[in-house]
């Protein structure tokens, strides 16, 4: 009579989807419990399971049989002798293959496929260790046993492997007796670096620490990236630091794994301490190249000088890697924030060679050289910026003006730089403008008059907008601001006005209503309106000062501004400034009467 073959048992059901149907009607659903098994639901492949792939399961320590005397004690490391097992080939074994293959061919195949030291990038090291303990246990050729389960706990590092999978392991082997062997509990601390779970891998510390099973060093490394995963970060960077002051032989990538979390996280001083250790080990490979860049390209997005100088000296100055237009974008801005003068230099000569330089660059590159203090270098990176056509505006000169402002013994540097670039190549306007801004802000218009009469000669330009109206503000004397404000009717056209903020027109407008000069009050309240735009409820702190002057010297042209106001959505305001004023205006029947007489006197002279 044929033995009968079926075992009752969990794992005996998740590996044999190929049981007589017939012989037993429960085993129907196996299959879908071998998938729930060992293919849960797809999920996201972590930096730690890629490098899992590549084999770094616990060597087996339990024999796989008690009855295989001859069965081999560790895997091929040779990669000729797995090339010559047809187990281990690329593609996936017949079933021919496989009922023509002994058990000793497969248990050996099956120790290359856990050994780390195996050469099997070209093998599928789940799917093949799950196909051949299916085949071993299903064709009823050996009984269970630990060997077994320490296999499909190894298959349980990769990715399709699952917490789930590892706990029903876990349950049947609790059920059949068989006890955590010490070569299991780090199969599973090594799955839970990819399938993290907090609970599971403190029972199995717990198990290890009361048979008093060793930690090796991949077991360790087990653990820290299980914490690094879990997202204990502090904690498994301690960890990792206490494991290199003991002088533990840590492997490369995981210094790998730890730069690259560390440096997606932003924790960027401690990335940069793991690299100078991981360089310590090695430091001539292509992870080694790959890792720097990676470092100059995270530390140039968050301005990190340190590591964007690194980075940048390492892989890019040595003529490694032509980095890519964002990262020499970010490194700029870095160099640009630190004063770094050389790199910023030299990113400009890389944009350069790539592209049409923008203003940006050319202001990245002077901030660079005033925050090292050199302002004739500012000056002369304006004066190339203007020879590439392109435009210098009042905008693109705040970082000269805010390093004149906070270091005024600069200025008289500043104006020797002007008096040498001039001879050479007219200076921008607006380079000239920001130092008469702030010789005018400091010291008063009066200090900055030879500068503004000098304009002519230095740049070759006439003043604009800015310049006069930062020198109306700024005047003393009522003399000096009568001839700017002369000198601003006769040179600026109205449409050439530039745009200030509400605060710039109400001291413009105090100034116009001190020398009684409304004309050109009401054409900076023109201009403030139309800057002002239609947001309601802003506050408006030059309109009363404006309606009282306007009162006094019976000026109407304030109902027009107050018009624009009203039609601008800040009718709120206006409303509630006529009423502090007391101003009415004129009723509506006069003002329509007057345009009638008016109206009529006209027809009556055409006919």
């Amino acid at each position: 009579m044929r033995p009968n073959r079926i075992v009752y048992d969990g794992l005996w059901r998740c590996l044999c989807p190929a049981l007589d149907r017939q012989a037993l009607p429960e085993t129907l659903h196996t299959h879908t419990r071998l998938q729930r098994l060992v293919r849960p639901a797809r999920r996201n492949v972590s930096i730690i399971s890629q490098k899992r792939l590549q084999g770094t399961a616990s060597a087996p320590t339990t024999a796989p049989f008690a009855d295989l005397a001859s069965a081999p004690q560790h895997a091929p490391r040779d990669a000729r002798v797995a090339k010559l097992n047809p187990l281990l080939a690329p593609e996936h074994p017949s079933k021919g293959v496989l009922a023509a293959s002994s058990v000793d061919e497969i248990v050996t195949a099956l120790y290359a496929l856990r050994s780390p030291n195996t050469p099997l990038h070209h093998v599928d090291r789940h799917e093949r260790i799950i196909q051949l303990v299916t085949h071993l246990v299903g064709s009823g050729r050996q009984p269970l046993r630990p060997f077994v389960y320490e296999c499909m706990l190894d298959a349980m590092v990769d990715p399709r492997g699952s917490v789930f999978g590892i706990r029903r392991l876990l349950k049947d082997m609790e059920t059949n007796s068989i006890k955590l062997s010490e070569s299991m509990c780090k199969s599973i601390l090594a799955a839970l670096m990819v399938h993290p779970d907090y609970v599971l891998r403190q029972e199995i510390l717990e198990t290890m620490q009361e048979f008093w099973y060793s930690h090796d060093i991949q077991s360790k490394q087990s653990i820290i990236l299980g914490l690094l995963r879990d997202g204990q970060y502090e904690l498994a960077y301690t960890r990792l630091a206490q494991m290199a002051d003991e002088g533990a032989q840590i492997d490369v990538w995981v210094y790998d794994v730890f730069i690259l979390v560390f440096g997606q996280l932003g924790f960027l001083d401690e990335m940069l301490a793991l690299l100078h250790q991981r360089r310590r080990i090695e430091d001539s490979d292509d992870a080694s190249k790959s890792l720097l860049y990676f470092v100059l390209d995270v530390s140039s997005h968050k301005f990190h000088y340190i590591g964007t100088v690194m980075g940048w000296n390492c892989i890019v100055r040595n003529l490694f890697v032509r980095p890519a237009d964002g990262i020499v974008e970010n490194v700029l801005g870095t160099a640009a924030r630190y004063g770094d003068t050389d790199l910023a230099t030299e990113c400009l000569q890389m944009i350069s060679e790539r592209t049409r330089l923008q203003a940006h660059h050319y202001e990245a590159v002077a901030e660079a050289f005033c925050r090292s203090g050199d302002v004739a270098g500012a000056l002369r990176i304006f004066t190339i910026m203007s020879q590439n056509s392109i435009r210098v505006s009042r905008r693109n000169t705040r970082m000269i003006h805010q390093m004149l402002k906070d270091q005024p013994r600069r200025v008289a540097e500043a104006k020797m730089a002007l008096e040498q670039m001039y001879r050479d190549q007219p200076v921008p306007l607006a380079v000239v403008g920001a130092l008469i801004e702030v010789v005018a802000q400091s010291r008063g218009s009066e200090e900055a008059m030879d500068l503004y009469e000098r304009l002519s000669v230095l740049c070759d330009e006439l003043p604009n907008s800015s310049i006069l109206q930062d020198l109306i503000i700024y005047s003393e004397t009522p003399e000096l601001t009568q001839r700017l404000m002369e000198d601003y009717v006769a040179l600026v056209p109205e449409q050439e006005d530039s745009r200030r903020t509400q605060q710039t027109y109400e001291l413009l407008m105090g100034a116009c209503r001190q020398q009684e000069n409304l004309d050109l009050a009401f054409r900076f309240a023109r201009q403030a309106t139309k800057v002002l735009g239609t947001a309601s409820g802003q506050p408006i702190p030059w309109l009363k000062p404006l309606m009282l002057s306007a009162v006094a010297h019976e000026d109407g042209r304030i109902w027009s501004v107050v018009d624009e106001l009203s039609k601008g959505g800040h009718d709120e305001v206006v409303q509630d400034v006529l009423r502090q004023t007391r101003l009415h205006r004129p009723l509506a029947t006069e003002v329509e009467s007057a345009k009638n007489k008016n109206g009529a006197a006209v027809e009556d002279s055409s006919m």
